[in-house]
């Protein structure tokens, strides 16, 4: 009886596709193969990575300095971007909030106080509460109202109700 030849295991480990003699293949980031790698891995801009790890971050320690530090790393985006991301952000507040953001991002102060007036009174108080705060506004026009005589309060008064009446 003729026995068969036994076959070499590492000869038939190179048939079946396997390779010993050839190094592992180093994949990038996690060892992920490219074609199995997630969307935002494969096309994503590489400051766009960056930033969306830090806001996950900053949401996840929401503390003041974490959002201060935030606008360190949104200097990696373009203007456009930035600006893409602010609007978004405003337009998804009401719109009281997202004028009381804007205006601590940006240092607004509101109107201040009355400034003398250019040509009359009447101009420049329209021009002044163009600009001012709802508080400022309310605030003025009682400290107005109460600083008035009787007699004008009276007829500041028939103003108003006749305005509201038309």
């Amino acid at each position: 009886m003729i026995q068969p030849t036994k076959k070499n295991p590492d000869a038939l480990a190179g048939a079946i596709g396997a390779d010993r003699d050839k190094k592992a293949v180093n994949y990038p980031g996690n060892g992920t193969p490219p074609d199995r790698l997630n969307a935002r891995s494969k096309y994503c801009d590489p400051a766009h990575k960056a930033v969306a790890r830090m806001v996950g971050y900053v949401l996840t320690l929401g503390t003041e300095a974490a959002w201060h530090g935030l606008t360190i790393v949104f200097l990696r985006l373009t203007d456009h971007e930035r600006a893409g991301l602010a609007f978004a952000t405003l337009r998804s507040m009401d719109k009281a909030q997202a004028r009381l953001t804007f205006e601590a991002a940006m240092g607004c102060t509101g109107a201040g106080m009355p400034q003398a007036p250019l040509f009359n009174h009447m101009d420049q108080a329209m021009f002044w509460a163009d600009m001012a705060e709802p508080a400022s506004l309310a605030a003025y026009c009682l400290a107005s109202f109460n600083a008035m005589p009787r007699g004008r309060q009276a007829a500041f008064l028939d103003h108003v109700h006749g305005r509201a009446a038309a």
